[in-house]
């Protein structure tokens, strides 16, 4: 269980199977530890799979909220860019939202409240993100992008 929880709580990218002490050093003997289940390792696969897509999500509203900003030199349209922009973000946020509520609970008190946290945050950026109507991008593209990828950029 301990195994599950390093992975749950650790991240998703890779470490080593060494067990080093705080100056660096590999401890003499490592506690040894029963192997995670594979329902663990499953969830944890899933829960990377989530966070990876925020990840990428939040980098792609940062780069067009800096495309809003900055048309580049072919004069593209900020307005037609943020309509693009607000069409395809809320779905986004809503398949995360959706995969994260049909994860069971790992069993893992750690990694559960990990998963109801990134949970709650998403639901809250969710809900607002219903509340953004295409039309107000007609008025304000840059202004509600902007309001939209802070609020994206939250979900860490």
């Amino acid at each position: 269980m301990a195994a599950g929880l390093v992975l749950a709580v650790g991240g998703c990218g890779g470490g080593t199977d060494e067990k080093a002490d705080a100056s660096g050093r590999a401890s003499a003997k490592p506690t040894p530890t029963r192997p995670p289940s594979r329902e663990l390792v499953k969830w944890v696969g899933d829960m990377c799979v989530q966070t990876s897509a925020l990840e990428d999500l939040r980098a792609e509203s940062a780069a067009d909220l800096k495309q809003i900003r900055n048309p580049d030199e072919a004069g593209s349209d900020a307005h037609l860019f943020a309509v693009s922009y607000l069409s395809r973000t809320p779905p986004a946020v809503d398949d995360v939202e959706s995969a994260l509520t049909e994860l069971d609970p790992s069993g893992v008190p750690a990694a559960d409240r990990l998963r109801n946290a990134l949970l709650k945050k998403v639901k809250g950026v969710a809900d607002h993100l219903d509340e953004v109507s295409l039309i107000d991008a007609a008025v304000d593209a840059e202004g509600i992008v902007a309001d939209v990828d802070k609020r994206v950029q939250f979900l860490t």
